[in-house]
């Protein structure tokens, strides 16, 4: 069977099939818990699928993996409709009973980052009911804090907490990161464990944040890890070793390690 590219999809037939690489992984609950999927193939293309979690869907795999390739046939192509956007793609795959999907060998190692330059988020001259890709050096970290409540599935309230980092990329622009939930308290841990806390300002710890978010803090512009929190699809990755990041990291580094040599001599 011939295999469709993602740039191609459309609702003109349902007999579409592409081989796609899981980039994230979200839930959403509507009436039902819905799986959300950021699907890219080969060429890079990205687009999302959903699906509402049920044990009947039997040509769907209980268990899908962020990383993995799989094969993807007799799907529909629908309107987005979901509230927050995570690709640029015109539409959006929905999955049905007539839907398999089957893992596959890996077509390509590549990650498919789509970066965003902090200076159109600081310039508020991008689009805010989508996610992008950041990558930076981290230049200062705050500490964890109660940030605000919200309530549950159930009506119970619950607390959020979280913090904010600075980011400077390779053309010196800095930006204020907002994370929150179990991503921060993921983060400071693997800050902490790694010792990053005693030696960034020394060996600067390189930063890529995958499907994160434009909003404000302060009143400033700033950038945030999804709104879902615990469930979204935002990620964060310290010191990644993925190939192609390596111009990205030393431009970034170098950058911080001015700011820090410069900061030393004020």
């Amino acid at each position: 069977m011939r295999t469709d590219s993602v740039a191609d999809l459309n609702p003109s037939r349902t007999n579409w099939n592409i081989e796609a690489k899981i980039l994230s992984i979200a839930y959403r609950r509507d009436f039902f818990m819905k799986r959300v999927l950021i699907l890219a193939d080969e060429k890079g293309d990205r687009i999302e699928a959903t699906y509402v979690l049920k044990h009947s869907e039997k040509n769907i795999p209980k268990h899908v993996y962020e990383g993995v390739w799989y094969s993807i046939k007799d799907f529909r192509v629908i309107k987005p409709v979901l509230p927050e956007r995570n690709t640029n793609h015109t539409y959006q795959i929905k999955v049905d009973e007539k839907t398999s999907m089957m893992r596959i060998a890996p077509l390509s190692s590549k990650e498919y980052y789509h970066f965003e330059d902090f200076s159109h988020v600081l310039k508020e001259i991008v689009p805010v009911d989508n996610s992008y890709d950041f990558y930076g050096s981290i230049i200062d970290v705050g500490e964890l804090k109660e940030e605000d409540s919200k309530m549950d599935e159930y009506g119970n309230p619950y607390r959020v907490n979280g913090l904010v980092f600075q980011m400077i990329n390779g053309r010196n622009e800095r930006i204020s990161c907002r994370i929150r939930g179990l991503g921060a308290h993921n983060f400071l841990r693997e800050w902490r464990s790694k010792g990053y806390n005693i030696t960034y300002k020394t060996h600067p710890v390189f930063c890529v944040l995958r499907f994160w978010r434009v909003s404000t803090y302060h009143g400033k512009p700033c950038i945030t890890n999804d709104d879902e929190g615990d469930s979204g699809a935002s990620r964060t990755f310290l010191n990644p070793t993925n190939t192609g990041l390596e111009n990205h990291k030393i431009s970034s580094e170098f950058a911080a390690n001015y700011h820090f040599r410069v900061s030393s001599e004020e």
